[in-house]
């Protein structure tokens, strides 16, 4: 019995960080909400069909003010971590978001040989469930993108089956995009990596040392994330 309800105290530290003793003494404020913390997902990420996957807020103190919500950068179309905050008492949790959405991918016509440039009459543009792409679904250009190795016909491309040139190279300047919920900001920053459309690399904002993540695009929509713009 002792041990359980300190292994449940423990959980707790390790996501909350550093919380003040009073936050797990025994007649400490109400818990936080799971609902609010679904809900609060739901709202930033408004304008996808999200489903929201099971979280500690139980083991948190109740949150006295707004929760911010923080998509955090993935690899995967469909699956992503959403970083959970609270200001007042400050905690963090990180709750599992499949986004519940229509991609628009290239899929082969035919079977493609390794090294061969795709062309156009190669593949075929559909809209998927992006649950459905199994891996980051690549920005093909028909004419300019090489296959890595053999693709059968009916495949969807992915980063990892073709090689695509470079739109943004080390040391470019840049336009940095973060969109959070309605809420975008832009910044000019330096690439750090070479990157076709669709890659992420790594970027710096002129004038802070930190380094970011950050998916090269022509133009960025208004889906959640960090970009990166070529610029004229």
């Amino acid at each position: 019995m002792r041990r359980n309800r300190f292994l449940r105290r423990s959980a707790a530290v390790l996501l909350a960080g550093s919380l003040p003793a009073s936050a797990f003494a025994r007649h400490a404020a109400p818990r936080q909400s799971e609902h609010a913390v679904v809900h609060a997902v739901q709202k930033a990420l408004q304008g996808h069909s999200v489903e929201v996957g099971p979280n500690a807020a139980s083991s948190m103190p109740a949150c006295r003010g707004r929760l911010r919500v923080r998509l955090l950068p993935g690899e995967q179309a469909s699956y992503r971590s959403a970083g959970v905050s609270c200001p007042s008492p400050r905690w963090t949790l990180y709750v599992g978001v499949t986004l519940k959405s229509q991609a628009r991918v290239a899929i082969t016509t035919r079977s493609i040989a390794p090294g061969a440039i795709i062309t156009p009459a190669d593949i075929k543009w559909a809209s998927v469930p992006a649950q459905d792409i199994e891996g980051a679904r690549a920005s093909v250009l028909p004419g300019q993108t090489r296959a890595v190795s053999s693709i059968p016909p009916g495949q969807i491309l992915t980063r990892s089956l073709v090689r695509i040139p470079s739109a943004i190279h080390s040391g470019d300047h840049i336009s940095i995009i973060v969109n959070q919920g309605a809420i975008q900001i832009r910044a000019r920053g330096t690439a750090l990596q070479n990157g076709g459309y669709g890659q992420r690399i790594e970027v710096k904002k002129d004038g802070l040392g930190r380094k970011i993540e950050a998916v090269v695009v022509r133009q960025a929509a208004r889906r959640p994330g960090v970009f990166a713009e070529p610029q004229p």
